[in-house]
């Protein structure tokens, strides 16, 4: 995991998970980044955030180790900050497979910043709603991988086409605390980490850049 945090996000949380904290970064009298999240009755949502000491990137954070990592999650944030990561990641000498996840306000706000993100990633991970914005006007579906978030029903598996290469297994009800059970770390919620301490020795699998925030969700109707 990789992200700035303020003097009030307890990092002990983290670590009693088994999530190795190497790349959090405390910034001194700063402020964790929340997003707010209304779940309304009728299954939609409404968006705000306090970005503190996330509201910018700082690329510098990502600790030397980490960059064996195979793979690289982008999760959560403005795909301003999301593309910063892209092009500081896309230039080390060897390449991991990046993801990373959309999200529908920052959508519908940054549409062509959003397309540029997808366009540049491996594997996106994206819902319903957000794939039917990103294809508005016509546009291209995504040239890579896309794991399509479906609710109750699943996902499914695309591969440069519109057409699914593969379903996968339809899931329980969503209800807002499934949803947002990983939202200590974003509301996506797809790759919160839970893997060995890094030593030194053995070479990291995954890293996630993510947005550590404190998540609250109002009005929730399961």
């Amino acid at each position: 995991v990789v992200a700035a945090v303020g003097d009030d996000f307890d990092i002990g949380a983290v670590e009693r998970l088994g999530v190795d904290t190497a790349g959090l970064t405390r910034v001194p009298g700063g402020t964790t980044a929340r997003f707010v999240i209304t779940q309304l009755a009728d299954g939609t949502r409404t968006f705000g955030a306090s970005w503190g000491v996330a509201g910018s990137v700082d690329v510098g954070a990502f600790p030397a180790a980490y960059r064996r990592a195979r793979h690289v999650h982008l999760a959560t944030a403005p795909p301003e900050q999301q593309l910063v990561w892209l092009e500081h990641i896309g230039g080390w000498p060897r390449r991991p497979t990046l993801s990373a996840d959309v999200f529908e306000p920052f959508v519908r706000q940054f549409p062509e910043a959003t397309r540029r993100v997808v366009r540049a990633a491996d594997v996106v991970f994206m819902n319903e709603e957000e794939a039917a914005l990103l294809r508005a006007t016509e546009q291209p579906w995504p040239p890579g991988d896309v794991v399509l978030k479906r609710g109750a029903a699943g996902a499914a598996y695309y591969h440069g086409s519109p057409a699914p290469a593969s379903p996968i297994s339809p899931i329980c009800a969503p209800t807002a605390e499934r949803r947002n059970r990983m939202g200590l770390f974003h509301p996506g919620g797809v790759s919160m980490l839970r893997r060995r301490r890094y030593t030194g020795s053995p070479q990291p699998r995954a890293i996630s850049m993510v947005r550590v925030l404190r998540l609250r969700v109002l009005g929730c109707q399961d």
